[in-house]
């Protein structure tokens, strides 16, 4: 029986040891079908690499604008509801054939998606040149951060900051300007009320959080959420915090920040 590797073997061997080391070199990911041509594989992974290591480094930073060239693009106000989604298919395309491609978040009507590319996007910066065939992929999420997962998420830190007695509350998610029943009080205010609620307890427990629901009100939205804490009191004497709470937030500065919360056993 022979169990000498072919030569094609050991180049397939090679090249998946070559596509480790640009993972664990550059953090990319790369996937190699079963009956692609070793050789063509071999060349793929050498222009990779002399791209990270080469052109990568002296390679100019420009904006997606500037990549796409002259192009006129339509002000979403000029375009009627009807034809947005033509307009919004047009220019996606037009990315495409240049290499780009943009995911599109559920939260946004048409008009707002459209808007978002003409404007936000076209800013973007990206590395070039870049290799023949290699496409640049962005997320909107890492772009904006408008929408409802961060707004979850702020309320939900927000809870924990001022719960966690192992580090000082930083309140890091709440504006300068917050609420504190029905009147607005600046962000200094409240760090000292959380901290007389913190200065209360020997030891707080999470329990539990669940998101319930989120409605807006202008500039304003209102997130709901249930919430479970305990209060180890410095006598032990255990108090339990359990119910329905409602976050206010505003949007500022490209981040969903917190403005007040109300929940069993603390207001803002």
């Amino acid at each position: 029986m022979d169990d000498e590797l072919t030569p094609e073997e050991e180049l397939q061997i090679e090249n998946e040891i070559e596509a480790m080391k640009q993972n664990l070199d550059f953090g990319s990911e790369t996937f190699i079908a079963d009956d692609a041509p070793p050789e063509i594989v071999k060349m793929f992974l050498e222009n990779v690499r002399n791209f990270e290591e080469g052109q990568s480094k002296e390679g100019a930073v420009i904006t997606v604008r500037e990549h796409l060239g002259e192009y006129d693009f339509k002000n979403h106000k000029e375009i009627q509801d009807e034809d947005m989604e033509v307009e919004i298919s047009n220019l996606l395309e037009l990315l495409q054939e240049n290499s780009i491609l943009i995911d599109r978040p559920d939260h946004l009507t048409p008009r707002g998606y459209y808007n978002f590319l003409v404007t936000d996007f076209m800013k973007t910066e990206m590395n070039f040149p870049f290799l023949p065939g290699m496409v640049h992929g962005f997320i909107y999420d890492e772009i904006r951060h408008d929408g409802p997962m961060f707004i979850e998420d702020h309320v939900l830190e927000s809870i924990e900051d001022i719960l966690d007695l192992a580090t000082p509350f930083r309140g890091i998610w709440l504006t300068e300007e917050c609420r504190s029943d029905k009147t607005y009080v600046p962000k200094e205010e409240i760090v000292k009320k959380v901290n007389e609620l913190r200065s209360r307890y020997e030891k707080i427990i999470p329990e539990a959080y669940s998101p319930d629901g989120i409605q807006q009100d202008g500039p304003y939205v209102y997130f709901s959420f249930g919430v479970h804490w305990e209060g180890v009191l410095p006598n032990g004497k255990k108090e339990t915090h359990e119910g329905l709470g409602i976050s206010q937030l505003i949007f500022q500065n490209g981040e969903w920040m917190v403005q007040g919360i109300d929940m069993p056993g603390f207001v803002f």
